[in-house]
């Protein structure tokens, strides 16, 4: 009897187109929010694995001066402060560079007496904290064993006795200089290109050279940078490389990693410019592009958010038109015996389960339209992860919750008005 009363009088046509625009606001809303993780999720997995979004490494603009005066190039204490004293700076971290010449030898494997690359290089080390890796496989011991090497001209490898030494130098190699090894030198010189997974697996020989010694660590290539053009170790062992081979006192910094909470900020790019520092190119280009994805979806998110609270609204009223329609019937329940609480009840179950309906529709169809845009975009090499992000479904909990709360608050009090 309470359906056939309260119902009777009700435009289940305008009740239906409630749900539909609340359906469609929240789909909008949801597809918002989920456009803009899938964007950043992209925009991130294409930069750099070893060191967060969140960074730029900057130098000082070569020019005349810096030619002149190597000097002029580097960051002083002062300005490391005054860097570091920025509002939009959280945290400086300058590279420490090796003082000490050496060379890497990488092998195949231990017992190969041809390297497959033979190369002078120099050593650069940042902040372990800036490098989210393994600590237990980017840690050192200074207590390492390496081989001393008193003939001045002595090349051969299989001279040698490597031991199994406990502990080893980790290096974070570029990946440009991979590329530039497999694109352009190992095809002019009719040499095989290296995979990253073979150089991870590789035996990478150290060899350190300070007057007629030479001195032979054990290292192992742990990780790859798009971001740091340089051979990156951990700082401990560049602390006591350049005390123990050194030759004289370490320079200031040439570059810099900056950590910011936001590296699209345009005070961040304004400072840049004023004090002519440089950066990479790609990583502006990442960082206006997080400023573009913000406001694009922050508009979108608006749109979404006017068109859903309009629905709301009118799902609100729809729902208030069908008590204001049944007064009467509502009044003749309570003379009739039923308790308010009852009715309130009865309503409240139709309004869960069209509340239930409007998420599950608008859950499905955001999850549709992601199918959709992965295997459109998967063609031109883009991946986005399975599935919604958490945000999305919490979204979209918090909304229906909302929606269920501020109804039956209005249902309670128009009842109780009857009553």
């Amino acid at each position: 009897m309470l359906r056939k009363l309260i119902w009777k009088n009700s435009n289940k046509y305008q009740l239906a187109g409630a749900v539909v625009g609340a359906i469609f606001g929240m789909f909008l809303l949801l597809l918002a929010l989920q456009l803009f993780y899938d964007a950043k999720n992209l925009i991130q997995s294409d930069s750099d694995n070893l060191f967060g979004a969140d960074i730029l490494i900057i130098n000082k603009e070569v020019d005349i001066a810096n030619t002149l005066n190597s000097d002029n190039s580097r960051f002083s204490k002062s300005e490391l402060q005054n860097i570091e004293s920025q509002s939009f700076v959280k945290k400086v971290g300058p590279f420490v560079a090796g003082n000490y010449q050496l060379t890497v030898n990488i092998y195949k494997s231990r017992d190969d007496s041809k390297p497959l690359v033979n190369t002078d290089l120099f050593f650069e080390s940042v902040d372990d904290e800036l490098i989210d890796i393994d600590k237990n496989v980017w840690g050192w011991s200074p207590n390492s064993e390496f081989i001393v090497d008193e003939k001045k001209n002595n090349s051969n490898k299989q001279h040698y006795e490597w031991k199994d030494f406990e502990s080893f130098v980790p290096l974070v190699i570029p990946s440009d200089w991979i590329n530039l090894y497999n694109f352009g030198y190992a095809p002019s010189q009719g040499e095989a290109q290296i995979s990253k997974d073979l150089l991870k697996k590789a035996f990478v020989e150290i060899v350190i050279r300070v007057d007629n010694q030479r001195y032979r660590l054990q290292g192992r290539i742990v990780g790859f940078s798009d971001r740091i053009n340089s051979f990156v170790v951990p700082m401990n062992f560049m602390n006591w490389a350049n005390e123990k081979f050194g030759e004289g006192e370490v320079a200031n910094p040439t570059r810099v990693i900056i950590v910011s909470e936001d590296i699209s900020n345009p005070k961040l790019l304004s400072f840049l410019d004023e004090n002519n520092y440089e950066t990479k190119k790609d990583n502006l280009k990442t960082s206006k592009l997080n400023l573009l994805l913000r406001v694009t979806m922050g508009i979108m998110g608006g749109i979404s958010g006017i068109i859903i609270f309009l629905a709301i609204l009118i799902f609100i009223l729809s729902f208030q038109l069908l008590i204001v329609k049944s007064r009467e019937e509502i009044r003749l329940l309570i003379h009739l015996g039923y308790h308010p609480f009852t009715i309130e009840k009865f309503l409240g179950k139709y309004l869960l389960i069209m509340s239930g309906i409007i998420g599950l529709v608008s859950i499905i169809a955001v999850f549709a339209i992601k199918l959709i845009i992965a295997g459109n975009i998967s063609d031109y090499g883009f991946n986005l992860e399975a599935g919604l992000y958490l945000p999305v479904y919490f979204a979209g909990f918090v909304l229906l919750i909302i929606l269920f709360l501020i109804n039956m608050f209005n249902i309670r009090k128009s009842i109780r008005n009857y009553a």
